[in-house]
C-alpha cells in the first residue's frame, strides 16, 4: 500500500492575505478571488502527490503485548471500540509540514489536530481536519488525504488551534449563514484568525510575550476564545462577529491568573461557567459566570493531588461534572467528578485508566462528546481509544482499544482527534507525519 508524500512546491500560491510574514497556499481553484474548500486537486492527482514512501500498514494491534487492566477498565462485549477498530483502517501517512519541502524531514514537530466542526449541524465535525507544526497550518481532507490548503509564516512555530462556527452574510447581503474560523498560536506568542472559506487571515492578536500553548473557544459564546500561555496566564478575547460587521477589532476582556507556571492546555464545562488551565504545578479553576466589571481573576482553587507533584500536561471536560486530567510520567489518565459542577471545589478522583507510563511530556489527549470516546497517543506509535459509559455517580465502566502506526518513522503521536460521527482518526507526531485513519 502506498503512503503519499505531498510537498509544500507541489501547491499553487493563490497570493492571500499576508501578516507577519504569513502565506496562504490552496490546491484548489479560485473563484471570484476566493478559494472554495470542497474543490479538489483530484483532477490531477498524479501532479500532486507522489509514492514517497513504501510501507507495509497492517495492523499489529492483535500482537501487542497485553498491559495490566485497571479495575473497572477492561475488554467486554462487543462495542463501539471494537466496531471502530474492525472498521478503521490506517489509509494515509501525510508529510505536510516539511521544512524547505524536504522530504527527507524527519524531525519537525507537528502538535495539534482539530477536524473542522460542521457549520450547519452543531456537535458534528466535516470531513476536513487541522493540523499545525513548524512554520505551518495544513487542511487535510481525511477521505482523500489531500491537503486543501496551507497557510505558513515564517519564524512561526505552531502549537495551538482552535475551531468555531459564527454566523456570516448571505452573498446577497439579506440573511445569515454560518461559517468556520480557525485560531492559531504558537512560540511567538501571537494569536492568528483565519476565515477558512475564503483562506484570508484577516487578524493577528499581538499580546503574549511568550509562546502560546493552548487556545480554546467558549462553548455557548463562539466569539470568546481564550489563550493559555508560558507567561502564567489566560486571556479572554471577545472577537466580535467578523463575519456580520465591517469591524474587525478584537477586544481583550479578562486576565485569568494563575501562580506563574506555564499554561499547558485549558478546558471549559459545557456550562460555560468554568475554565481550567492545566499548568506544570496542578489544575486550576476560575468561575468566569460573572465577570462584567473585571479586568483581572485569580484562580477560584486549585485541584489537590495525593501524590508527589508532576506537570500536568492534559486536561479536557467530559461534561458538567467530569474532568480527566493526566501528569507526565504518571501512567494512567485521572477523571474527577464534581457534584456542584466544579462551582465548588469538591471534586474527587473516580476513576483511573491505564495508559503507557512515559516521561515523554505534552501528549495530551482529546475527548469526542458525540461518541463519548477519549483518545490519547503514545510513544511507541500507538493510539489509545477509551469508551467512557458515564453514570451518574461513582466509577463507570470503560472499555478501550488502540490502533497501531507500524511506521518506523511514527512513534511519538502529540495530538489525536477523532471525527463525529466517528469514520475518521488523525494523528500528529513528532516526525513530521499525519497519521489518518478511514473507516473502510
Amino acid at each position: 500500500m502506498s503512503i503519499k508524500y505531498i510537498e509544500d512546491n507541489f501547491l499553487s500560491y493563490i497570493g492571500g492575505s499576508r501578516y507577519g510574514g504569513g502565506q496562504i497556499y490552496g490546491g484548489g481553484q479560485i473563484y471570484g478571488g476566493h478559494l472554495k474548500l470542497e474543490q479538489l486537486i483530484e483532477q490531477n492527482y498524479d501532479k500532486y502527490v507522489s509514492d514517497a514512501l513504501e510501507t507495509n500498514l497492517e495492523r499489529k494491534s492483535d500482537k501487542t503485548p497485553p498491559v495490566k487492566k485497571a479495575r473497572q477498565q477492561k475488554k467486554s462485549t462487543p462495542n463501539i471500540l471494537s466496531k471502530l477498530k474492525n472498521e478503521l483502517q490506517l489509509t494515509w501517512l501525510l508529510q505536510t509540514h516539511s521544512k524547505e519541502n524536504n522530504p527527507n524531514d524527519w524531525s519537525t514537530k507537528v502538535w495539534m489536530c482539530e477536524f473542522e466542526p460542521d457549520k450547519d449541524s452543531s456537535g458534528l465535525t466535516t470531513e476536513i481536519v487541522a493540523t499545525c507544526g513548524g512554520d505551518s497550518i495544513c487542511f487535510i481532507n481525511c477521505e482523500t488525504g489531500l491537503v486543501h490548503k496551507k497557510y505558513k509564516q515564517q519564524e512561526e512555530v505552531f502549537y495551538c488551534i482552535a475551531w468555531t462556527v459564527l454566523p456570516c452574510r448571505t452573498f446577497d447581503g439579506v440573511g445569515e449563514r454560518k461559517e468556520t474560523l480557525l485560531a492559531a498560536a504558537g512560540v511567538l506568542g501571537d494569536i492568528i484568525l483565519i476565515n477558512t472559506e475564503k483562506l484570508v487571515c484577516y487578524r493577528r492578536i499581538m499580546h503574549h510575550k511568550k509562546p502560546v500553548d493552548a487556545l480554546i473557544f467558549h462553548p455557548m459564546k463562539p466569539h470568546w476564545l481564550f489563550s493559555g500561555s508560558e507567561d502564567g496566564t489566560i486571556v479572554l478575547w471577545d472577537i466580535g462577529l467578523p463575519f456580520i460587521t465591517d469591524d474587525p477589532s478584537v477586544k481583550k476582556k479578562l486576565t485569568l491568573h494563575s501562580s506563574h507556571s506555564t499554561i499547558r492546555q485549558v478546558a471549559i464545562c459545557p456550562h460555560g461557567k468554568i475554565i481550567f488551565g492545566a499548568c506544570d504545578d496542578g489544575l486550576y479553576a476560575w468561575n468566569i459566570s460573572e465577570i462584567e466589571d473585571k479586568t483581572e481573576l485569580k484562580a477560584e482553587y486549585s485541584f489537590r493531588f495525593n501524590s508527589k507533584s508532576k506537570p500536568l500536561d492534559s486536561a479536557n471536560c467530559i461534561n458538567n461534572n467530569l474532568i480527566a486530567v493526566k501528569r507526565i510520567a504518571e501512567g494512567s489518565i485521572l477523571i474527577f467528578r464534581s457534584e456542584s459542577e466544579f462551582l465548588k471545589d469538591d471534586a474527587y478522583l473516580v476513576q483511573t485508566l491505564v495508559w503507557r507510563k512515559t516521561k515523554t511530556p505534552f501528549l495530551k489527549f482529546h475527548y469526542n462528546a458525540g461518541s463519548n470516546i477519549l483518545s490519547s497517543g503514545d510513544d511507541e506509535g500507538t493510539i489509545w481509544l477509551y469508551e467512557l459509559k458515564l453514570e451518574k455517580k461513582g466509577k463507570s465502566k470503560v472499555d478501550y482499544e488502540r490502533l497501531v502506526c507500524s511506521h518506523n518513522h511514527t512513534k511519538i503521536f502529540n495530538h489525536v482527534a477523532i471525527s463525529n460521527p466517528p469514520n475518521y482518526v488523525a494523528a500528529v507526531s513528532d516526525t513530521n507525519v499525519v497519521a489518518l485513519w478511514k473507516s473502510s
